[in-house]
């Protein structure tokens, strides 16, 4: 173990003492209570991830200045994952129900028919399900972490200035929100697609994926099962929670953009990745092949009645409220963007 990791547990361990984390959170985290098989997935996705974040580079963080980075379990009795700075540490925790609902929601993907046939796996058997499920777990909990991590080099997570942390949530209650808020998040959700597409095409991730994949036999169109894999991984993800109703009264309370949102912004990424590091599959993923992936995904996340919420979404956004509340939200996410992006010429000038 590295000494920053080390200090960076000593941390953790004195902030839970003083119940200093939210909801009492619980560390170091019970792993020994977990299933086996699971347990020694989270240590091992611990450990890649936390030899990512030490061999981070300053051209990932674009020169903003961090401390050293941890990423670590506690146990809680919410599903959240947050950021924070605190005693020259950056931190980014998950919650073990965060872990627990990612497993199932991969567990559901995993087992789907309808993402089967789109993947054309087949014959589809309980072994094939299983390996599936671990590519979209691992490629899930990767975003997630991505997500985090952006909050941090995004300067949207500050050091505390005195004994109060300043948190970063995942997941906040509903009508807590702002619409600065949901302009950090779509930011956050759309850095992280850059880093997990790479790490899925050229990185650990990879191993993890094409096992899953391999039972096709057919390696022809693996970058294009790959980038199918992150877009189920990552619709799965914003789709684990209850859906909520949005209308022009409450989606500007919310603490992150609508679902239908979030996936506009991941698709947007996902598209300039491709053009930069994947030209051949920029066109692959079009609108047509993307409407049958995430409906596949809402149904088998939420069930068939989980359709009818998703399209609400659409219609809703494609009103004249939703378009203003989509204007007024871009229009937010570019001015942070132009922030951070005369910050960072500002550093370059100074050096």
């Amino acid at each position: 173990m590295s000494p920053e990791h080390a200090h960076a547990e000593a941390v953790l361990a004195k902030l839970c003492k003083l119940r200093a984390l939210p909801d009492d959170y619980v560390y170091p985290a019970p792993l020994d209570l977990l299933e086996e098989t699971f347990r020694s997935l989270l240590i091992r996705l611990r450990e890649t991830l936390n030899a990512a974040l030490l061999m981070e580079s300053a051209n990932a963080s674009d020169g903003v200045p961090h401390p050293p980075l941890h990423f670590d379990y506690v146990d809680a009795k919410e599903q959240n994952a947050i950021a924070f700075q605190h005693d020259n540490c950056a931190f980014i925790l998950v919650t073990l129900p965060m872990m627990g609902l990612m497993q199932q929601t991969a567990q559901r993907l995993g087992s789907s028919a309808a993402i089967a046939h789109l993947l054309s796996l087949a014959p589809f058997n309980a072994q094939i399900s299983a390996t599936l499920a671990d590519a979209l777990f691992s490629t899930q909990l990767s975003f997630l972490a991505s997500h985090e991590y952006t909050h941090h080099v995004h300067e949207h997570v500050k050091p505390a200035s005195g004994a109060e942390l300043a948190i970063q949530k995942e997941i906040s209650g509903t009508g807590t929100g702002r619409l600065e808020q949901q302009a950090q998040e779509a930011a956050a959700d759309s850095y992280a697609v850059y880093m997990v597409l790479a790490n899925l095409f050229a990185g650990d991730g990879r191993e993890i994926a094409v096992k899953a994949l391999s039972s096709k036999g057919n390696s022809s169109t693996m970058d294009e099962d790959l980038l199918a894999l992150f877009t189920f991984a990552v619709g799965g993800f914003f789709c684990a929670f209850p859906p909520v109703a949005i209308s022009s009264s409450t989606v500007y309370g919310r603490s992150h953009p609508p679902e239908d949102v979030r996936m506009n912004y991941v698709m947007h990424s996902l598209s300039s990745w491709c053009n930069q590091s994947r030209p051949a599959l920029e066109t692959w993923m079009n609108l047509s092949r993307y409407q049958a992936h995430i409906r596949a995904v809402v149904e088998a996340v939420r069930g068939a009645i989980g359709l009818p919420g998703w399209d609400a979404q659409l219609i809703f956004l494609l009103s004249a409220p939703g378009k203003e509340y989509l204007k007024q939200l871009e229009e937010l996410r570019l001015h942070q963007f132009g922030i951070l992006k005369r910050n960072s010429e500002a550093r370059r000038a100074s050096q």
